[in-house]
């Protein structure tokens, strides 16, 4: 379905899309605020950018297995949209896929820090987030912009399950220390945008559960645990 194919079709309110069609365009479906139902088929590996911007009767919606790439402001303004299941094939989310949608504007779907997740996706943080955030262990996924502006994030902490980080840590001038759940091999198998650069010069530390040894120290300078209390514990290797 080619870019704006249905741009502002208000009195569209369903469509089925034929098992021929591999992509959905650009602002394909841009406003069309009487749309309530829409089929995805398994042909389906891209929906792009805006393509159903402000679709504002839209309640639910499945996206395919077949789907990797969701474009940026995707559903925004989608402000029916109450369920939607994201699935493991999904390796890219854009900016502001999900805003102002009823999803977004629940309060209770987001976390006390002010982060939310859909499925297993970190989507967005709130401006205020301070100090060191452990994002939730299973996620897989790390929204563009998700953390844009976060200027008071000082730490992040990173899951083994992470395998796509996108442009997610915008103008996080504080940001200073990662805290990675993996191996220094498993950091170089997530695909992270080349553009984060405040994410890519933090200082980064590896997961180990003992203290490091001479092996260890080798491969890395910087390691880390929980205690029993759940604090993050540095182990920096000794100068000399």
């Amino acid at each position: 379905i080619g870019n704006a194919a249905f741009y502002g079709c208000n009195s569209l309110k369903s469509i089925v899309i034929p098992d021929s069609v591999t992509s959905i365009g650009n602002a394909a479906f841009y406003g069309c605020n009487s749309l309530k139902s829409i089929v995805i088929p398994d042909s389906v590996t891209s929906i792009g950018g805006s393509a159903f911007y402000v679709c504002e009767s839209l309640t639910s919606i499945t996206i395919p297995e077949s789907v990797t790439e969701i474009g940026g402001y995707t559903f925004y303004g989608c402000n029916s949209l109450e369920n939607i299941v994201i699935p493991d094939s999904v390796t890219s989310i854009g900016e502001d896929a999900f805003y102002n949608t009823e999803l977004y504007n629940d309060p209770s779907n987001w976390d006390e820090s002010g982060v939310l997740y859909i499925s297993n996706c970190l989507i967005e943080a709130r401006k205020t987030i301070s100090g060191t955030y452990a994002v939730k262990s299973g996620t897989r996924i790390i929204a563009d912009y998700a953390f844009d502006e976060c200027d008071k994030l000082d730490n992040i902490v990173i899951p083994e399950s992470i395998t796509s980080i996108g442009f997610s840590f915008y103008d996080c001038s504080s940001l200073k220390k990662v805290y990675y759940g993996g191996t220094k091999a498993g950091w170089g198998n997530i695909q992270i945008d080349s553009d984060d650069y405040k994410l890519t010069s933090a200082t980064r530390y590896y997961y180990s559960a003992e203290a490091p040894d001479e092996a260890k120290w080798a491969e890395c300078d910087y390691w880390w645990y929980y205690d029993e209390t759940g604090k993050v514990v540095e182990w920096v290797k000794p100068e000399g």
